[in-house]
């Protein structure tokens, strides 16, 4: 990711950020007038560092600047690294910093003051890796406290990054703490949509889109499945379900989490289920009416989508639906019948339905069914976007479910 940052200099106010600090600046690609233009294209091609004051003018790494990508075959790079940085209240430290941490720093606070450094070192970098540029100035100034002066100066490039055999620096604490980022800004979109209702139905699906790709994208540095795990049946006196309950389930991998998926059907097979994900360890609820037999399962899924079954995998009971019979504090939140994205020139996730999808056109006609065109995937079904004759054409799509009734629209553009 990109860093970027910006805040106002106020010139007029001494107490305000100076005008070249807390900024994000772009190197343009080639000498030439400043432009508007240039300094987006820098910003998009990631040549950037940002800063509180101390400049950064000069980091490349055997020729390659900040934004760029070196490819090594092997399991180590002999970098030759070039770094010139200033900062107009002295130079506290300089370090490059890298995925293993600082593979170079250089104190410069022991001795006279010094406004700038400029250097080349040679190090041994392990492949895959990344490196970038720190530059750090006092960290407080008690005569003039009370103004920008007192916060710390510090700046950081964008970073080089060094693949191996084409494969970049994947860390699963870093993919992690990113996924709970992802986590956050779903939450945000769901309030949004179901409270404030300040999104649109086909803004919030381009959003959820992208929030899928990714939990796929930080998911997938996770491949160890989580552990098994036992589930038991809440009853009430007379022996009718009221919930699930179970121990909890364990992942070896830092940075993964374990959540629980809990689906519910009226039939074996599970034609039509009702699909909870949670993190709580408990369900204190039922989908079906009380004395119908439901079949159950549950399943404990990562964030890399490896899934482990509980023990025993699932089975059917006789549901009380008694909510005042349970675990207090457990949530169950169903997944809402929607697809994404929404409008699409591709394939189409369908979530809530089910797998036994068939899509029609707008005339009726349907154009897909399992087996030609959709095809049953967690949580729900994928239509591929083809027709009968190839690619279907731009449109309203239904998408209907055939156990249930329930039917989402698709439009599907081109």
């Amino acid at each position: 990711m990109t860093p970027v940052a910006g805040t106002d200099a106020v010139l007029c106010n001494i107490g305000a950020a100076p005008p070249g600090g807390w900024r994000v600046y772009a190197q343009q690609a080639s000498p030439g007038p400043l432009s508007y233009a240039d300094w987006l294209d820098g910003v998009r091609a990631g040549r950037t560092y940002v800063t509180s004051l101390p400049l950064l003018p000069l980091f490349r790494v055997n020729g390659c600047g900040p934004g760029g990508v070196l490819d090594v075959a092997g399991d180590s790079l002999t970098a030759t690294v070039e770094l010139k940085t200033q900062c107009v209240l002295g130079l506290r430290r300089v370090s490059i910093a890298s995925n293993l941490g600082d593979l170079w720093s250089c104190v410069l606070s022991n001795g006279p003051p010094r406004y700038e450094l400029d250097t080349t070192v040679t190090l041994n970098v392990p492949t895959p890796a990344w490196l970038g540029l720190r530059a750090e100035g006092p960290t407080q100034n008690p005569i003039l406290a009370w103004s920008w002066w007192a916060q710390h100066a510090i700046g950081h490039t964008n970073v080089v990054r060094v693949r191996r055999a084409g494969a970049f620096v994947r860390d699963p604490l870093a993919c992690g703490r990113m996924l709970d980022q992802v986590d956050r800004l779903d939450t945000l979109l769901q309030t949004l949509t179901c409270r404030t209702r300040e999104l649109e139905r086909w803004q919030y699906d381009s959003l959820s889109a992208r929030v899928e790709w990714a939990r796929g994208f930080y998911g997938s540095v996770f491949h160890v499945a989580p552990s098994g795990f036992p589930v038991r049946v809440l009853t009430n006196g007379d022996g009718r379900a009221t919930g699930l309950a179970w121990s909890p389930s364990t992942d070896p991998e830092a940075g993964d989490r374990v959540s629980y998926r809990v689906t519910y059907a009226l039939d074996s097979t599970f034609s039509a289920p009702t699909v909870s994900l949670l993190r709580d360890t408990a369900v204190a609820c039922c989908p079906a009416p009380a004395d119908t037999r439901c079949w159950w399962r549950v399943e404990a899924v990562d964030r890399g989508g490896n899934v482990a079954p509980a023990s025993p995998a699932g089975g059917s009971v006789i549901s009380g639906f008694d909510m005042t019979v349970g675990v207090p504090g457990a949530a169950v939140r169903r997944l809402a019948a929607r697809a994404w994205p929404n409008p699409s020139r591709s394939a189409v996730r369908i979530q809530g339905l089910g797998g036994d999808v068939e899509v029609f056109d707008i005339a009726g006609r349907r154009v897909a069914r399992p087996g030609h065109g959709v095809a049953a995937v967690p949580g729900g079904a994928e239509w591929d976007g083809s027709g009968a004759d190839g690619p279907a054409p731009s449109g309203l799509y239904f998408a209907r479910d055939r156990g249930s009734g329930r039917v989402v629209r698709i439009v599907r553009i081109r």
